[in-house]
């Protein structure tokens, strides 16, 4: 096939148009969506927090600050014009125990100097507590350095908010003549929302009380899987993996890193102690199923010593932060890489039950379980649930409220109610298992859109959310509680998601904190499980060519479970669609697919590339997204985030601002397929349109950019390969 790519991109122009009269009363010129501008410039010994942006402390909310270790330090802001500034007003952030700006010094872009000192003052409910600075001038540009903080209890913290009040009528010189953001939209998609709605979902067993193992497997299913890899072709490489692991875990000499420390993940998630303590989890996981597969008591007691060992210094390890400078824990540094350390313990805890005595069970429960969770919830999960009860003593049967909106759920929630679930379970605690059910419902109604995708906008956290939420129904279901059948079959909307956001050749684009996903890969070995649950013909491709896997590694804490080949239908056709949710519209037929990332930020992840456009043609990905680099590599945030390194609009040079765009048109008329996006909010005063025109053999690509006032334009493409064909 050829494929020609026509784009018409810089047919842009500012349209004239005078200011408009100065308002008597004053605006907060220093917010984003009146063009400010900010950066920050740090001396080597001050850190930020890169979660925290320097833009936090100009966006008017004093619980969204920018966090700093240290001063001194220098925002520099540069307004829309030069305009006439009455007062700078500073506010404290509303962290009690952080630090507070106190020494501040602002330079004009005249060259004066202003000095002042800030009282230490808290907002009540989120109002600034404001202390002004008169200024009356003309401004453009200036700098604020903060000398010195006020202490806290903790080591961080800056100034809260800040606000630069301007007479001006900023929204007359940033207003868009002939724009109508009301203006209705034609979209025309198909309906997939029965999708999830089979006629049975097909249950486990259910584990009877006090029997081990009781999580992914019961007794029964144990010795039917014992079967089926003692005789299944497929299964030869997996059977032998195992038994190779369970004797590298054997003859691995156990050292626990020392809980004086240093501790674990204070620069890298994944630094030698890290390494270290996943290490011996896996292991600990690793022998356990070997010890309940292959039967070798060897393998129970060198599982045994690795649990107990933890078991006895957990308690030791103190509460630290690392890397991720928003979260703590006691083993690893944030709360989510303890729970994925402690996950693996679990699984080896109840394949190894057997052959505890009560005294060690009871050391492992009260030692290295229960302390754990309550690290994980930053509070006793019992007490938790004992809350619940109190406030709404139905909650152990009742379906949470749906929310009224989309909002995004963080994918490690998963983990941690994978936890907790499996601690009640191997622990024959009610309140554990109710509580991780509980929790795993609301993200099962808030985490998941309608159009299946994970609320995060990545295909890569679409498959981390899964990897957990797939063992969490597993456990539940052998505790008597089904999951996989709540709210219409919730949870397979987005499984049935990922075929339909797929490349031709099966992989998947790599949008936001994503790499480009692979779907034969490790990340499809859950689609045994909803198999099984659902016996959808469609998941067959995906058991066959996933690799088979009976050890525990990274995400996967569970079986493969089917070993013989399955039925596949002929090969399945998706139509063009869009993922409302996400805001992602699709464009394709047999062998191309185009994008165009229309929708919502992204949440966290969300990358600053409003109307971005990713096309996949000629068997390969033609434009598509930048590499991934992991969030502590400084080219995560100067990159792989930033506009210029996606397909999109670039005004001014500067990176596009955290916006929603709008679909204004999509239809598929068979051989001419059509879609057209806006986005109001990328840029102050600017509106950003683009329509792309699919026919066939050609993509025709129109984008538009229109502003009251004069800007520099450019378009970004990134291609993979020569480009050819028609132009």
């Amino acid at each position: 096939m050829r494929f020609g790519f026509l784009s018409s991109c810089l047919a842009m122009c500012a349209l004239s148009a005078g200011a408009g009269e100065a308002s008597p009363r004053l605006l907060n010129a220093a917010l984003p969506e009146y063009g400010a501008r900010v950066a920050l410039e740090l001396p080597p010994d001050v850190r930020r927090n890169a979660e925290t942006p320097p833009e936090n402390a100009f966006d008017g909310n004093v619980h969204s600050r920018c966090v700093l270790e240290g001063a001194p330090y220098t925002f520099v802001v540069e307004l829309l014009d030069k305009l006439p500034i009455e007062k700078l007003s500073f506010s404290a952030s509303d962290y009690d125990k952080e630090e507070a700006a106190k020494e501040i010094v602002v330079e004009l872009d005249d060259g004066t100097k202003l000095e002042q000192t800030l009282e230490l003052k808290r907002p009540e409910k989120r109002k600034p507590a404001w202390q002004d600075l008169a200024i009356g001038k003309e401004v453009r540009s200036f700098k604020i350095t903060v000398k010195s903080h006020h202490p806290g209890e903790v080591k961080w913290g800056g100034l809260g908010e800040v606000a630069v009040w301007t007479t001006a009528d900023l929204s007359a010189k940033l207003a868009l003549p002939g724009h109508d953001p009301a203006a209705p939209a034609y979209v025309d998609i198909p309906s997939y929302e029965q999708a999830a709605r089979p006629e049975k979902v097909h249950m486990p067993p259910k584990a009877e009380p006090g029997q081990h193992p009781c999580l992914l497997l019961t007794p029964e299913e144990l010795k039917q899987l014992k079967e089926k890899i003692s005789t299944s072709e497929r299964a030869k490489e997996a059977y032998e993996a195992l038994k190779a692991r369970g004797e590298e875990a054997y003859a691995h000499k156990v050292e626990f890193p020392d809980p004086k420390g240093p501790g674990a993940q204070l620069k890298d998630r994944g630094d030698p102690l890290a390494k270290q303590h996943d290490l011996l989890s896996k292991y600990a996981g690793g022998l356990g199923v070997a010890y309940a597969l292959l039967g070798e008591k060897k393998y129970a007691e060198k599982a045994k010593e690795i649990v107990l060992g933890y078991a006895g210094l957990y308690e030791q390890y103190p509460v630290h932060k690392g890397v991720n400078r928003s979260d703590t824990s006691k083993v690893m540094a944030q709360r989510l890489s303890e729970a994925m350390w402690l996950i693996p313990q679990l699984v080896a805890f109840d394949c190894i039950h057997e052959t505890l005595s009560e005294e060690e069970r009871a050391r492992i429960e009260n030692g290295l379980i229960r302390p754990c969770l309550t690290m994980i919830h930053l509070k006793d999960p019992k007490a938790l649930a004992a809350e619940l009860d109190k406030s709404k003593p139905d909650w152990r049967s009742a379906t949470p409220p749906r929310p009224a909106k989309p909002t995004v759920v963080g994918n490690w929630t998963n983990f941690y109610n994978l936890a907790t679930i499996m601690g009640g379970a191997v622990l024959g605690d009610k309140d554990l298992v109710d509580l991780a059910v509980w929790d795993t419902k609301k993200n099962l109604q808030a985490g998941i859109g309608e159009d299946g995708m994970w609320g995060e906008g990545t295909i890569g956290y679409q498959m981390f959310a899964l990897q957990a939420l797939t063992a969490v129904l597993e456990v539940a279901a052998r505790q008597g509680v089904d999951l996989w059948g709540f709210e219409d079959c919730r949870i397979k909307l987005p499984f049935d998601a990922v075929f339909r956001y797929a490349y031709p050749d099966g992989t998947c684009a790599g949008i936001n904190d994503s790499g480009r996903a692979r779907l034969d890969d490790w990340q499809a070995m859950i689609y045994d499980y909803a198999w099984l649950r659902y016996r959808d013909p469609a998941y067959a491709y995906l058991v066959n060519v996933a690799p088979r896997q009976l050890v525990i590694s990274p995400s996967v804490y569970y079986p493969t479970v089917v070993y013989d080949k399955l039925p596949e239908p002929e090969k399945i056709q998706y139509p063009s669609t869009v993922f409302k949710t996400l805001g992602y519209a699709i464009l394709r037929d047999p062998e191309t697919f185009v994008l165009m990332d229309y929708g919502r930020h992204g949440g966290p992840h969300g990358h600053f590339d409003k109307l971005n456009l990713i096309v996949y043609a000629a068997g390969d990905e033609l434009g598509g997204e930048p590499s991934m680099h992991r969030y502590e590599d400084p080219k995560h945030h100067e990159w792989t985030v930033q506009t210029v390194a996606h397909n999109t609009m670039i005004v001014d040079g500067r990176s596009q601002m955290a916006c929603d765009g709008k679909l204004l048109c999509f239809h598929d008329a068979g051989p001419v397929k059509l879609m057209r996006g806006e986005a109001a909010g990328a840029y102050p005063g600017v509106l950003l349109d683009r329509t792309a025109v699919f026919t066939g053999d050609a993509l025709v690509d129109l984008y538009r950019g229109a502003s009251a006032r004069e800007h520099d334009w450019a378009v970004t493409y990134r291609y993979r390969g020569a480009i050819g064909g028609r132009r």
